[in-house]
């Protein structure tokens, strides 16, 4: 669908366009260097006006590029076309009638974006769906999982469910904590871009998908660089890491009472894992003190270029060959923990 604003614009033009016709035409007949250099101008200025209206209708109803923050217009177009199929949970996942889960076994993937599969184009390509293949028709892999989310929701969701779960899949990623911190100190992590611009910057950005793309990608380098410091100080302090640890325990403990069994799949953040190792390496520790079988990702990825491990430069969540693999390495793992045959 065509944006209004290029409509409009691209009306106005040739309403602009037909005046000044008219006027050199029928009005403006002597001719002259002004005269003849008004034309040039007006030529100019009218192919300009139309080669930006083509590019940004391109903009507009092609480019759908994912970021990290669902931020830009691109992203929002990106969403628009790409985030199917949501069930009657409201949950990125096909539909589970009761009747699906006759005679199987009942897996749960629970997460946040990443298990949802921001950027993932198809949720055939996301790492749930991936071994939900592996595990073929006795298995119904069921995924729990929306943007945003930390322990305390996904805690929620896996209780509310009205299935009890064979084995539960946590995808755990190092900013889960934010739940903790926003109710322990009413602050949140500094993750979201926060630029001052004057009104009419500001307004031509949010209207203009061509403007606005190229903005975020220049703009790209001022975002998060807080983040590293408060979440430093967040897995620092002790408040809020042992409140932290109890939501943990909150699921741990539920899949012992259910007699569930269940695997924690940890994430580093995957274009900079080594910064991301002393979160990470926390939370494997604690699991392991638990007896809570871990996939700790970040030695696996850590060398790897981050252009082969991200959706791309303004998108941070792994990639459909990421997700591929990590569905192979956790099929692996349940048949290592003797959980699938």
């Amino acid at each position: 669908m065509v944006p209004v604003n290029v409509i409009k614009g691209f009306l106005f033009s040739l309403l602009a366009m037909l005046l000044f016709f008219l006027l050199f035409r029928h009005l403006w007949l002597r001719p002259g260097k002004i005269r003849n250099r008004a034309i040039n101008f007006l030529v100019l200025g009218f192919t300009t006006i139309f080669l930006f209206l083509g590019v940004e209708y391109y903009f507009s109803t092609r480019y759908a590029v994912s970021d990290t923050f669902i931020f830009t217009l691109s992203s929002r177009l990106w969403f628009e076309k790409y985030w199917r199929p949501i069930n009657s949970m409201g949950y990125r996942d096909v539909e589970h009638s009761p009747e699906s889960f006759n005679g199987k076994k009942v897996l749960f993937v629970v997460g946040d974006s990443i298990v949802a599969g921001h950027g993932i184009e198809d949720i055939k390509d996301r790492f749930a769906n991936l071994l939900a293949d592996e595990l073929g028709n006795k298995w119904r892999v069921v995924v729990i999982a929306k943007n945003g989310w930390g322990t305390v929701k996904e805690g929620r969701a896996i209780r509310n469910y009205p299935r009890r779960p064979d084995v539960i899949i946590l995808s755990y990623y190092i900013n889960d904590i934010d739940e903790t911190v926003r109710r322990l100190t009413g602050s949140s992590l500094p993750i979201e871009p926060r630029i001052e611009l004057n009104d009419t910057v500001e307004k031509i950005i949010a209207k203009s998908y061509f403007i606005n793309a190229l903005f975020w990608r220049y703009y790209r380098r001022k975002i998060g660089s807080p983040y590293w410091g408060f979440l430093y100080e967040s897995y620092k302090n002790q408040r809020i890491w042992r409140e932290h640890l109890t939501e943990l325990k909150y699921i741990i403990d539920y899949s012992k009472s259910k007699r569930s069994k269940l695997l924690v799949v940890v994430w580093p953040k995957l274009n900079q894992i080594e910064k991301s190792e002393f979160f990470t390496s926390r939370i494997v520790d604690y699991l392991k003190s638990e007896n809570v079988p871990v996939l700790d990702l970040a030695p696996l990825f850590r060398g790897r270029a981050a252009a082969r491990l991200i959706v791309n430069k303004l998108d941070g969540h792994p990639n459909e060959s990421v997700h591929h693999e990590v569905g192979q390495l956790l099929f692996g793992k349940l048949k290592q923990l003797e959980l699938v045959e």
